[in-house]
């Protein structure tokens, strides 16, 4: 995988960003933005990401200059970025939402409890960032070249934070809570912005929280808490590990938050999303607490077929251990691309 480092103000990372991906973020724009235009107008995709930005700015405001000196750095049009950062295609694409992405814990018996999981999206624009900020921790983010945001994610402070897609069901029409795409959107910038100023479990689930975004997230940190926080606007709703330590992370399982969307339903197939975290948790305990590192890498890098997670469409795969300090990073495929080891001891 493709690893970069960035340090500085907003401004600073933006800027070394944008210069150092010119090439990947045009490629990558043009595909998702231009490329598209034939299902919307490129004008609704830039009033998409106008509209973001301006309330990105109110929840976050540095990381708008982050994007802004990007798009410069890059050589990119503001508003260009702005609609390719905020996902305009799935904005404005009336297309089935669907479950993509997975974290898991469990115990590795000689470091502690672990988080591993998978980033699944297409095409392989996904990379690692070293980022050193003036203002907050240092962290390892796997991201998308040219976000701003993360997916996967962990800090010099041991706290580790993974994403997966989940919805409300009406996604892409108003209903009784009227849960925008907007939601989605911002999950993305609320682990970025988590991941850089939270220390422990607890102050990560408080910023996630403060920015009413769609997804569900697993956090862990080097106390050994881990919980899964399940999020979809105002509506919120947390998971514990069972005494094994394992916890799944994918649909929204929680039954307080699931009587909450009542009406609204689910807009991916839950019960196939119920169906896997059981047989997350089946291989897991089938483990007999013998569930290291190095087992979870290899069942990463298994292939789907084969009861594993390697696809075409999986373009990373991590796994966290925040005693110790380890974060394991696959490129696209682990299973060809193989694991790298990094430490939170070298941000």
């Amino acid at each position: 995988m493709v690893e970069i480092k960035l340090t500085g103000t907003p401004r600073q990372i933006g800027g070394q960003r944008g210069e150092q991906l010119k090439y990947a973020v045009h490629f990558a724009l043009e595909h998702y933005v231009p490329g598209h235009a034939h299902q919307w107008s490129l004008a609704a995709a830039r009033a998409h990401g106008q509209r973001m930005a301006e309330d990105m700015s109110k929840r976050w405001p540095e990381v708008i200059d982050e994007v802004i000196s990007t798009a410069v750095g890059a050589e990119i049009p503001e508003d260009d970025m702005l609609a390719y950062v905020f996902r305009a295609w799935n904005a404005l694409t009336d297309h089935p939402s669907t479950l993509a992405c997975y974290s898991m814990t469990c115990r590795d018996p000689g470091r502690g409890l672990i988080m591993a999981g998978v980033l699944e999206d297409g095409p392989p624009f996904y990379l690692l960032e070293r980022v050193s900020p003036v203002e907050g921790v240092p962290f390892f983010s796997v991201t998308w070249a040219g976000m701003p945001w993360s997916v996967r994610s962990m800090n010099k402070a041991g706290l580790a934070i993974g994403q997966a897609s989940s919805f409300a069901g009406i996604r892409f029409r108003e209903g009784t809570h009227k849960f925008p795409f907007d939601l989605y959107a911002r999950g993305f910038f609320a682990e970025r912005c988590a991941i850089q100023n939270a220390t422990t479990v607890s102050e990560g689930v408080d910023i996630l929280r403060s920015f009413e975004c769609g997804s569900t997230f697993m956090l862990t940190d080097a106390s050994g808490t881990a919980v899964t926080l399940e999020a979809c606007g105002k509506l919120h709703a947390l998971r514990d590990p069972d005494d094994l330590g394992i916890m799944t992370g994918g649909v929204f399982e929680s039954p307080e938050l699931i009587k909450s969307l009542i009406d609204e339903g689910i807009a991916h197939d839950w019960e196939e999303g119920i169906r896997k975290a059981k047989r997350v948790s089946s291989r897991l305990r089938e483990a007999h607490g013998q569930t290291t590192m190095e087992w979870m890498a290899a069942y990463l890098q298994a292939e789907q077929t084969d009861g594993g997670w390697c696809h075409d469409g999986l373009q990373s795969a991590t796994i966290a251990c925040p005693t110790t300090g380890e974060f394991w990073v696959s490129g696209y495929r682990p299973c060809a691309s193989g694991f790298k080891e990094y430490a939170t001891s070298d941000l």
